[in-house]
């Protein structure tokens, strides 16, 4: 995400930046998947890709910008709704079944915006959504610094963020603090006591050293694909969605899962 004006800068000229960086095909793989082997509930289902480049989980807003020539845009927010009036207007508006989803500044996405998606539906429609990596925890960092509140404060304040935020939240809440959940495991399964008695939730948090679950065939779902009691990700959000089973699964402490994909650093 971009925080400051130089890191938009150089954000830019990339992928992450500017559609003009982006490939012009990606392979859906994961929950996008058409193979009904890696994608059991959601292989054939209509799938979109919004792909990400406004550095601000689509929150950001055109007021906030410098103008002069800088060329550095925030319409994160237009984006958003630019995309959900197309797919409204391609047949979305009939939708039985809708699935937000996303991962890191994508699973924030997910968070922001989900009531708003909601809303852009029919009341028959089973509409639910899945943030995969989202919670961006308001902890301090190794240097004892709290790296994580001012960096979303600083988002906040240079793509005016709080616009999109939940009212309701802000009105709580210092409008940057409302991004992010303040703990670490055992104070976010005591967090999260409340949500999971609630029966339209659900929860997949395994104890894995990696970053993003549901985009990769191998963590989403594969013979190999990390589990918790038997379980793979995708067969927890189909139970979840699907209202098959109880879908509140909660591993054990890292390192504990030997069925994890863990992520080397130390690799290059």
């Amino acid at each position: 995400m971009g925080s400051t004006y130089s890191s938009c800068s150089a954000r830019r000229r990339t992928k992450l930046g500017s559609s003009t960086y982006m490939e012009h095909e990606v392979e859906f793989l994961g929950i996008l998947s058409h193979d009904p082997l890696q994608n059991p509930d959601f292989f054939n289902w209509n799938k979109v890709k919004i792909r990400y480049c406004d550095g601000s989980s689509f929150s950001s807003h055109p007021d906030n910008e410098f103008g002069n020539g800088t060329k550095i845009f925030f319409r994160g927010q237009i984006i958003w709704d630019t995309v959900m009036d197309e797919l409204l207007s391609i047949g979305m508006s009939k939708a039985r079944e809708a699935l937000l989803t996303g991962c890191s500044a994508g699973g924030l996405a997910t968070l922001i915006h989900c009531d708003d998606f909601r809303s852009l539906l029919p009341r028959d429609t089973n509409v639910k959504c899945l943030a995969d990596a989202g919670f961006f925890l308001n902890e301090k960092d190794i240097a004892g610094n709290r790296t994580i509140d001012s960096f979303y404060h600083d988002v906040l304040h240079l793509q005016g963020v709080a616009k999109s935020l939940n009212h309701d939240c802000i009105t709580r809440s210092e409008p940057h603090k409302v991004h992010f959940v303040v703990c670490y495991r055992n104070s976010l399964l005591k967090t999260l006591t409340e949500f999971q008695q609630n029966p339209e939730m659900g929860v997949f948090i395994n104890s894995c050293f990696v970053h993003c679950q549901t985009w990769a065939a191998e963590t989403w779902h594969s013979p190999t694909s990390p589990r918790i009691n038997n379980k793979t990700v995708a067969e927890s959000v189909g139970d979840w969605y699907f209202k098959r089973a109880a879908a509140k699964q909660i591993d054990c402490p890292y390192p504990c899962n030997p069925t994890c994909y863990n992520m080397d650093l130390n690799r290059g």
